[in-house]
């Protein structure tokens, strides 16, 4: 009697079989992405103080906010808001104390890295002009970084209160295409429900020679408006 081996060619995967490995491979992937962005805004939010060193060794008290999103940063790499936020809160913590001048350092090596990942960051460049008036930058460094932060966020009206402040006391405030931009913001401030507070707020936080800015700006714009603000007490 003959016996007849047959040979049966290896199979492929179904399509059914593919579209599973690919669905689980997509669901780990989705998964791993929700532990990151999860761990990342716990560890900004509540997570323990930082225990790292800046990068010249020092640690204190002021490190404490600021250290918690360092770690946060440090997790969520390449997240520019992070690193923006750190950033905002070293230089916060930078305005006084022997260690200011370390701590402004390295707020803007923060700043640099959120631009460099997000160049249209407009908080992330206000920061760093921020810190270049601090320093005692240059007027012509200071006022290239204050004109990238206009440009990026034209509408950022969170942000206008802070940047008016900033151009009422840097060199940049002599400077036409700043003052432009300046009263462009404040245009957009008047014509917000809440702007005339921001710009009372905005009003008795400023030095006299800020405040003489300022009533340039408001006179062209609201003249009722700045005499109202000037009552403010």
């Amino acid at each position: 009697m003959t016996e007849f081996i047959s040979f049966r060619a290896p199979t492929r995967p179904s399509s059914a079989r593919l579209f599973r490995y690919l669905g689980g491979a997509f669901a780990c992937l989705l998964a791993s992405f929700g532990i990151w962005v999860t761990a990342t805004e716990w560890l900004r939010t509540d997570g323990p103080i930082s225990t790292m060193r800046t990068e010249s060794g020092q640690t204190g008290s002021g490190h404490d906010d600021a250290g918690r999103v360092r770690l946060a940063a440090a997790v969520g790499v390449v997240r520019a808001e992070l690193w923006t936020e750190y950033a905002v809160r070293l230089r916060q913590s930078a305005q006084i104390g022997p260690e200011a001048a370390t701590m402004r350092d390295e707020a803007r090596r923060a700043g640099e890295t959120a631009v460099g990942l997000s160049p249209l960051d407009t908080e992330a460049w206000l920061v760093l002009s921020e810190l270049a008036v601090d320093g005692g930058a240059a007027a012509t460094a200071s006022t290239g970084l204050l004109n990238m932060s206009f440009l990026t966020g034209p509408n950022a009206i969170d942000l206008m209160p802070r940047r008016l402040a900033l151009v009422a006391r840097a060199p940049a405030h002599t400077d036409r295409d700043i003052r432009g931009l300046a009263l462009r913001d404040v245009q957009i401030l008047a014509r917000q429900a809440d702007g005339p507070v921001r710009l009372r707020a905005l009003w008795r936080d400023t030095s006299p020679e800020g405040r003489k800015f300022l009533a340039e700006l408001l006179q062209d714009v609201a003249g009722q408006l700045l005499g109202n603000i000037r009552n403010t007490r």
